[in-house]
């Protein structure tokens, strides 16, 4: 049997008594169920005596989209799990709580969309988790590798360095300024070198081990 669902190989003419093999190929999307036989071996290895006809049986595969929201506070609710057919899209919403804000949808520590109506047509299991913040905070994607960044959330000297550094957790690699710089040993989980206070005046280098949404929770501040 051959159709849109999928293929089988082994057919043809042959002499009575031989044992041949006949194998179900499944179209992407698709897999073998059984034969007409209600046999599910695949290849299968046919004796044969007689004419025989052997019909493949496909089902369209179904996935499984898992949401979950990333918090503790009731920052925020999710729509959209359930179980889809393959290639199907997927609305997947995601509704902030007042005083806070929808950030990205994360996916195996991966940032998967940053929308808040994500659609995807759907190949496999997928299990996002959104991740929701205060809305006063100030937020950066930070790329993997370097990045210019600055703040207007009212950090200065060794609070503002201890924001920054709590912020990026355990993705940053280096933080440079102008004149200083400083190192994540991640072995040691630890900030080391002469660069010690991070103020909203002044831009600063990053660079990233992963990309990661940076978080800065304060006062906003009129540096001008």
């Amino acid at each position: 049997s051959t159709d849109e669902k999928g293929d089988v190989t082994g057919s043809g003419i042959y002499v009575e008594g031989s044992d041949i093999e006949i194998e179900s190929i499944p179209t992407e999307g698709y897999h073998f169920v059984q034969w007409n036989d209600f046999t599910n071996d695949n290849p299968k290895t046919v004796h044969l005596t007689q004419d025989t006809t052997f019909i493949a049986q496909f089902a369209i595969n179904r996935y499984n989209v898992e949401l979950a929201v990333q918090d503790t506070l009731n920052m925020g609710t999710v729509s959209g799990a359930g179980i889809y057919e393959h290639n199907e899209v997927v609305n997947v919403v995601a509704d902030e709580n007042k005083g806070y804000v929808f950030l990205y949808w994360l996916e195996s520590d991966t940032i998967a969309s940053t929308e808040v109506e994500f659609s995807f047509e759907i190949k496999c299991d997928r299990n996002l988790t959104a991740v929701f913040g205060p809305a006063d905070a100030h937020y950066a994607m930070l790329q993997k590798g370097w990045n210019w960044y600055s703040t207007y959330i009212d950090v200065r000297r060794e609070s503002g360095f201890e924001k920054l550094t709590d912020g990026l957790d355990t993705n940053g690699v280096v933080i440079k300024s102008q004149t200083q710089f400083v190192t994540y040993y991640d072995g040691y989980d630890t900030w080391d070198g002469s660069l010690t206070e991070v103020d909203n005046k002044n831009m600063y280098m990053i660079d990233m081990s992963t990309e990661h949404y940076l978080m800065m929770e304060g006062v906003i501040s009129n540096v001008s």
